[in-house]
């Protein structure tokens, strides 16, 4: 039952199926080898990024009044050495206020969490015979953090305090605009000095960077030594993506239709009787992502989206919802 109550950030199963379907190659490589001349700038998600690092420096500390905020800055410094050591060159892009898609997504997220604790709670009572269990599936089910709400403003402070020491940049992203969209804007204008981008989210698979992706979690900075180069254990070539789902120009809407942080599966919509896409049942099924693939293939690449959007809406779900699932 608490397996299917997991509530992760981005695309869910994405990663997985674009491993089954050899769309990708995950592998190792150090920050040096992604390195070539002037192609050194590492484009870094400074909102996942500072809950990683702080949470890697600071996870058996209990945050009491005023906080761990000196190990923080250790942190933060230290990470930032071991890039500058590496001879990189770190770009980071905060988010400001975000868009009203998502809002109610986070809401959503923080009352599931709770929910999910709650049951928790009352599945697995408290008890020494059974700490592990209890652990393991809270890990599993509740994306829940222990840190103040203020860490990430804390954290932004310390880099903005470093950033002349480490001649690193750092950017806010207008209201209303994620810092995924300036980072992807970024990369594209600066094509010949993007080494790679550090995130986490795996939306960064489906946007049109054409970069190479190093997933935040899987780097060992704080391990960092003469005998241990600094590298990620999860790094990823995004560029071939497009091409292995055959999405050229509408990875968006392919986002949009398996079900994203913006909006719910386009198949969870489906009343039509006869529909072929009743076959989907929630947003965790694998089978959305052949069901997309087919579908946009169906279509003309010279039609625009929208239209794309409004003609399957006329095709599989019932005329009284129809109005209703566009806005």
């Amino acid at each position: 039952f608490f397996f299917g109550l997991s509530n992760l950030m981005g695309i869910s199963r994405l990663l997985r199926y674009l491993k089954e379907n050899n769309a990708i190659k995950v592998y190792t490589a150090t920050v040096e080898s992604l390195i070539d001349g002037e192609r050194n700038v590492i484009v870094v998600d400074a909102a996942s990024w500072v809950y990683t690092v702080t949470e890697v420096a600071c996870h058996n500390m209990d945050w009491l009044c005023g906080g761990q905020w000196h190990k923080q800055y250790t942190a933060i410094r230290m990470f930032l050495q071991s890039f500058v050591s590496a001879g990189a060159h770190l770009v980071f892009f905060f988010d400001t206020i975000n868009p009203d898609a998502k809002r109610w997504q986070s809401h959503e997220r923080g009352w599931t969490n709770a929910l999910h604790t709650w049951m928790l709670a009352s599945v697995v009572p408290e008890g020494d015979h059974i700490p592990q269990t209890r652990k393991a599936l809270q890990s599993h089910c509740v994306k829940e953090s222990k840190m103040p709400e203020f860490l990430l403003e804390c954290g932004g402070a310390a880099l903005l305090d470093l950033a002349k020491e480490f001649d690193v940049e750092v950017f806010e992203t207008p209201a209303g605009i994620e810092a995924d969209t300036a980072i992807v804007s970024y990369c594209r204008d600066n094509k010949n000095k993007v080494a790679a981008i550090l995130a986490e989210d795996n939306d960064f698979l489906l946007m049109p960077h054409e970069c190479t992706l190093m997933r935040m979690q899987y780097l060992n900075w704080a391990q960092v030594s003469e005998d241990e180069p600094l590298k990620c254990t999860k790094t990823i070539n995004c560029s071939n993506v497009w091409r292995s789902l055959s999405m050229d120009d509408r990875t968006g809407l392919f986002a949009a239709l398996v079900g994203c942080d913006y909006v719910k599966s386009f198949f969870r919509y489906a009343r039509t009787r006869d529909s072929p896409y009743r076959v989907i049942h929630d947003e965790g099924d694998p089978e959305r992502f052949t069901l997309a693939t087919r579908t946009l293939r169906q279509f003309s690449h010279t039609m625009q989206d929208h239209k794309v959007v409004t003609l399957l809406a006329s095709m599989i779900i019932d005329k009284e919802d129809r109005a209703t699932w566009q806005k």
